[in-house]
């Protein structure tokens, strides 16, 4: 056999075993069927399963996610109400308690807000007689006269032991609800300005 075709028939052979070592190789992959959703039951009040279709233990009635089958279900209205916190200066229910002091009122002054309608706030600065009083203020309605009284004070335990010193408070009450007019406030007897409501 000549040289060449020898070469060739060699290149041949291997190139067949090579191949037929590549193509015995591959191995088929293995695939998984996809695994559907366990979807559980909802338990009610007459039968509860042992278990469940995945094989665990069910809940009891007490620890269900789910409510009783003869529980309705409602949502809760939203946006939820947001009460607002009474101010610290309010008067409270357990004041009747409580001796009743002065406040010494150093500076008021009525700013308007920017909104529509205008809404009016009255500022006030001053000292309580001691740290264990707590401020009070009261808005009355409006009088005859078109006059609003301030009734600014301060009540405090009779019984209780405080250092005597003064103590600042700075307070911002809303003044609002009177009907249209012109009104001229007044603070503990004292002008404080005018609103004139729309």
């Amino acid at each position: 056999m000549p040289k060449k075709n020898a070469t060739l028939l060699i290149g041949a052979l291997l190139l067949a075993a090579v191949l037929g070592a590549c193509v015995g190789g591959i191995q088929p992959v293995a695939t998984e069927p996809p695994v559907e959703p366990t979807i559980l039951p909802r338990p009610d009040s007459t039968s509860i399963p042992a278990t469940d279709p995945g094989g665990s233990k069910a809940y009891p009635p007490a620890l269900s996610p789910y409510p009783p089958a003869d529980q309705a279900v409602t949502a809760p209205a939203y946006p939820l109400p947001v009460q607002p916190s009474p101010a610290p200066w309010q008067p409270q229910t357990g004041d009747q308690s409580l001796q009743r002091g002065e406040a010494f009122v150093d500076g008021m002054d009525i700013l308007v807000m920017e909104s529509f309608p205008p809404q009016f706030m009255l500022s006030l600065k001053g000292t309580l007689p001691t740290p264990c009083h707590q401020l009070r203020v009261e808005v009355a309605p409006p009088d005859s006269q078109m006059r609003i009284q301030v009734s600014v004070y301060s009540v405090v335990d009779p019984n209780a032991i405080c250092v005597q010193v003064l103590a600042p408070f700075d307070a911002a009450v809303r003044l609002q609800g009177q009907p249209t007019g012109k009104y001229t406030v007044l603070v503990n007897g004292r002008e404080a300005g005018s609103i004139d409501v729309p």
